[in-house]
């Protein structure tokens, strides 16, 4: 999902990036609907396509935060995989009276929040040195000919501890913004859970103060026999053709079609 100047999106354990279903960009907060099968693992990409200013992004899974806010810098991405206060990989399990019993249930269920805020522009001062040496002789600019030599202190405020990504080698990202989907697959919920040990690591930065608009995304995870990703095809019952699945009915017949595994 694209929403000002952030790119966003859930991949499968393979990295292919999820199809997003009934996406919504009217209102303040973007919203969409992914499937993937319980017992699998996921990952949160973050593509910051500003080109000047870094960009703050909280995260939290069914209601609660990850253990910290992320720190994406200009014209690059993350793909997040694990929760910040334990080295856990994000796990999508489905919802029953066991989970429900242990972990409660909420509205939050299953949703992923993503907010975020962009850097000011930094705030910059010019400084006069009013006494300096030149050529072994004491000068005063005010008074002497020679050129004037100003510097740029930069100045930073709010000083705040954030955590950043270690970004990968090499990192690709499909834009899936898919409206009004209806996909014939019934929705049950989920929720995530610490799953296999994670390798990713973090470093500690600090960062300056931040605009005052929040930008929000929300996904909601259902569960699925099969995960709908960008590369998947739907065969059309009417005419046999193979189509991509951002199609919700084929192009060649009209015919309503149905989502299948590749």
């Amino acid at each position: 999902m694209h929403n000002n100047q952030m790119v966003t999106g859930l991949k499968d354990p393979n990295g292919i990036t999820l199809r997003e279903k009934n996406v919504n960009t009217r209102s303040d907060v973007y919203t969409a609907e992914v499937f993937l099968p319980y017992n699998l693992h996921y990952s949160i990409f973050l593509k910051n396509l500003n080109m000047r200013h870094r960009a703050v992004v909280s995260v939290s899974i069914d209601g609660c935060g990850i253990g910290g806010s992320l720190l994406v810098e200009p014209d690059s991405s993350i793909n997040l995989e694990r929760f910040l206060d334990e080295s856990k990989k994000f796990l999508f399990i489905e919802q029953n009276r066991e989970t429900e019993a242990f972990h409660g249930k909420s509205q939050q269920d299953g949703k992923i929040n993503i907010s975020y805020q962009y850097e000011t522009e930094p705030i910059h001062a010019w400084e006069i040195n009013s006494w300096t040496t030149y050529s072994n002789e004491l000068f005063n600019p005010l008074k002497d000919s020679h050129p004037m030599v100003p510097f740029v202190q930069q100045y930073r405020h709010d000083l705040k501890p954030i955590s950043t990504c270690l970004p990968p080698q090499h990192e690709y990202y499909v834009h899936a913004d898919i409206s009004n989907s209806h996909d014939r697959i019934e929705k049950s919920s989920g929720i995530t859970v610490g799953g296999e040990e994670s390798t990713q690591e973090f470093n500690e930065k600090e960062h300056r103060e931040l605009e005052s608009k929040i930008h929000k995304i929300t996904y909601k995870i259902f569960g699925a026999s099969n995960s709908i990703n960008v590369t998947d095809k739907i065969r059309c019952v009417g005419c046999n053709r193979m189509v991509t699945s951002d199609c919700n009915y084929c192009p060649k017949c009209g015919t309503a079609l149905i989502k299948i595994r590749r």
